[in-house]
């Protein structure tokens, strides 16, 4: 492997780290400070966009319009629809159908 796939592959381990423990971040703070939480949704947003490592199921965890973070029951709605999930958002009115 040449040195700057093995540097790729260590930037996006730390990458993915580093939105792993924001998204623990948001859940602890929604209760007290919804807007840190939303804050913190949007770095994960722009470290995942500058070194392009993909979500993957974490982004059914905030709304991709508004940027806020999801606590189902809370801000978002999710119905299961034609073996579909729709996840809806509660402060934009956002649809997203997984």
């Amino acid at each position: 492997m040449s040195r700057r796939r093995k540097k790729k592959e260590i930037i996006n381990d730390i990458v993915s780290q580093r939105i792993d423990r924001l998204f623990e971040a948001a859940a602890t703070e929604f209760p007290a400070h919804a807007q840190r939480s939303d804050r913190y949704v949007e770095l994960v947003r722009r470290l995942a966009t500058r070194y392009r490592v993909p979500l993957g199921k974490k982004k059914m965890r905030f709304c991709r319009s508004c940027g806020t973070y999801f606590v189902y029951g809370a801000n978002a709605r999710v119905r299961i629809k034609d073996k579909r999930t729709v996840i809806t958002c509660l402060k934009c009115g956002d649809l997203r159908r997984y």
